[in-house]
């Protein structure tokens, strides 16, 4: 899954996030705040006996302050503004990348 919607999905029901550290995993788990990575079936297994330590609360916090829809859309409208004025990184085609506008 590119972005990663059904960790940031189980975030905003307050449920913390156990996954492998690959694709969006690290860009949406905060270990130790909203879940744990793990590379391997040990430290899972340990990672399952932690997860109670975690909060609810501060895995919802951490999605509506980085995915709610105000936020995407304000930082989708500011990039734009960027790219229009010249001053940001533009997708270069096919590839997802950010290359200089120009």
């Amino acid at each position: 899954e590119p972005f990663g919607l059904v960790m940031a999905e189980s975030l905003a029901c307050g449920t913390p996030v156990l996954a492998a550290p690959r694709g969006a995993a690290p860009e949406i788990v905060r270990p130790g705040r909203t879940g744990f990575l793990c590379r391997d079936t040990e430290c899972l297994v340990a990672a399952v006996g932690s997860v109670g330590s975690l909060s609810r609360q501060a895995c919802r916090a951490d999605m509506e302050e980085r995915f709610s829809i105000e936020r995407m859309a304000r930082d989708h409208v500011a990039l734009y503004e960027q790219v229009l004025a010249g001053g940001a990184g533009r997708p270069r085609e096919g590839t997802g990348r950010a290359v200089r506008a120009g």
